[in-house]
């Protein structure tokens, strides 16, 4: 692919401005762009981490997944896309991809070459699934399709309160709390739950996932709705061929058949260890017991906290009564810190999704809450 950008500045031709995709001859000016507007080693200039995202198994073409425009030979916008996303949409499986780090050399705005870019992407495919856009370019994306979005829900299970409530107060939001509002918070921290909600289920380690996988899936996506297709290829590509070590799957038999996935990552910080879910999925009657198979695995490690951060269909009731909680303030931000080693306090994760085709009926799926999204989705949780 490789087009003229001429029209991106409103009519005014730019006949040395090309966009297409990465080429290996690239990759030294690549790594200038992202060290320049980035910084110095940033986790897109390692070639393994790099080659996994762009160039993975599930891109519907040999294309790479960096996009690029260039002005000469020097690149000036950059647009990430996870080629070939996998989603369910209806109830059946569709080509879709997400997109991440777009980003235009200052020196080059105000012409709509970023807006290039990304629209040419989003053509490409009927769903766009994005996780922690910039607020700022919102607009632009509601001039590509419909758009649906919203903040994504962080649940916190506190093992430790005096570790986690240390964690509170370094919050620089904390602070601005009403002193009863403070409370309340180290209420919650503190408090004493049910002898027993659910019983832990024996979690089995995977190394690779295959049939037996595709096989139980076709039975627990039912429930999801809208949501990633989570094909035994697509685990073993994002979680198991990871190119750092984050990433334990485990999955809980009933009957002998595989009933449920959990994917976690272990943090560990100076101020304690920190267990997070990053992909859960079960059949109906199993969740309950993957949490508390989940709170046990972190006991033993000596976790102070457990949190999980999704949106969509997910039983609140139960997750509150297990002792999962949404620290935050009034206006909806995260207390604790977003991200845990190194310690980061931002708000919260936004996500969106875009339908190309204004009228098309699957995003009643969003807007009735038949739809699941989770951390692990697109590219909100990745080695720093």
């Amino acid at each position: 692919m490789q087009e003229s950008c001429a029209d991106a500045e409103k009519g005014r031709r730019m006949d040395n401005i090309v966009l297409r995709e990465f080429q290996e001859r690239d990759w030294p000016d690549l790594v200038r762009f992202y060290e320049q507007f980035y910084r110095p080693g940033y986790i897109f200039t390692n070639r393994a981490f790099f080659d996994w995202n762009f160039m993975s198994p599930l891109r519907p073409d040999t294309r790479s997944g960096q996009r690029l425009i260039l002005a000469g030979d020097k690149i000036i916008c950059i647009l990430g896309v996870f080629a070939g996303w996998p989603l369910q949409v209806g109830g059946k499986k569709v080509v879709a991809q997400s997109n991440n780090n777009l980003f235009l050399d200052p020196a080059y705005r105000g012409r709509r070459l970023g807006h290039a870019l990304f629209a040419s992407a989003v053509r490409e495919t009927p769903y766009n699934l994005i996780l922690g856009y910039d607020e700022r370019t919102f607009s632009m994306y509601g001039r590509l399709g419909k758009i649906r979005h919203w903040r994504m829900q962080r649940f916190t299970r506190c093992l430790n309160p005096n570790a986690v409530g240390q964690l509170v107060r370094q919050s620089p939001r904390f602070e601005g709390l009403r002193r009863a509002r403070q409370d309340e918070v180290f209420n919650l921290l503190g408090a004493k739950l049910p002898a027993r909600v659910a019983t832990p289920e024996p979690l089995e380690r995977i190394s690779r996932f295959g049939e037996e996988w595709d096989a139980a899936w076709e039975d627990i996506r039912a429930e999801y709705g809208f949501t990633t297709w989570r094909s035994a290829q697509f685990l073993n590509w994002r979680y198991i061929d990871y190119p750092f070590p984050l990433y334990s799957c485990f999955v809980a038999r009933s009957n002998g058949h595989i009933s449920g996935l959990v994917v976690l990552r272990l943090e560990t910080p100076s101020y304690g260890p920190v267990l997070r879910i990053v992909d859960m999925v079960a059949l109906p009657g199993m969740r309950h017991n993957l949490f508390a198979s989940v709170e046990s695995l972190a006991r033993e490690r000596g976790a102070i906290l457990i949190d999980f951060i999704f949106s969509g269909i997910m039983d609140f009731r139960f997750l509150q009564t297990a002792g999962y909680q949404e620290y935050m303030d009034a206006t909806g931000a995260a207390l604790l810190p977003m991200d845990l080693n190194p310690i980061r306090y931002r708000e919260a994760i936004t996500a969106l999704v875009i339908f190309r085709d204004r009228n098309d009926p699957a995003s009643l799926e969003i807007e009735n809450n038949r739809y699941y999204v989770v951390k692990g989705d697109a590219d909100q949780d990745r080695a720093n």
